[in-house]
């Protein structure tokens, strides 16, 4: 992926593909009391897609494949 964000080519797209990781952080930090103060709780129907991700994580490292994730 650094070689897409990075790339001096003609697709421009990706540029700002270096800054999602700040902005991710800075939003976290910026929201933080309100993150901490909120009560943690997961409904049953978020958890299937959460439990199916890490399940197809962890095929994905027996597989030894780099198919199904970056």
């Amino acid at each position: 992926m650094c070689v897409a964000y990075n790339s001096q080519g003609t697709f421009g797209d990706d540029a700002y593909g270096d800054l999602i990781p700040i902005l991710v952080t800075d939003s976290f930090w910026w929201k933080r009391r309100e993150l901490l103060e909120s009560r943690l709780e997961m409904s049953p129907p978020a958890l299937l897609p959460v439990l199916g991700l890490v399940h197809l994580s962890f095929l994905s490292a027996v597989l030894k494949t780099n198919t199904v994730t970056i």
